[in-house]
């Protein structure tokens, strides 16, 4: 199934954790990058970064 989840304004890079629990969307348009629980779709937190988020990198710990 296909899900639409509502993030940020252009939305554009997505990275995905190693474990699969956690998706992160770059909002370019808003300078934040949503943080979605895959199990069950859902955004829980919005972190602001830096002018124009388009990029990102996970690094395993």
């Amino acid at each position: 199934m296909i899900a639409t989840i509502p993030v940020g304004i252009k939305p554009g890079i997505v990275a995905i954790t190693q474990n699969s629990k956690y998706a992160y969307v770059a909002n370019f348009g808003e300078n934040t990058v949503s943080v979605i629980r895959i199990r069950d779709n859902k955004v829980i937190d919005t972190i602001t970064v830096g002018n124009a988020a388009s990029g990102l990198a996970i690094i395993p710990l």
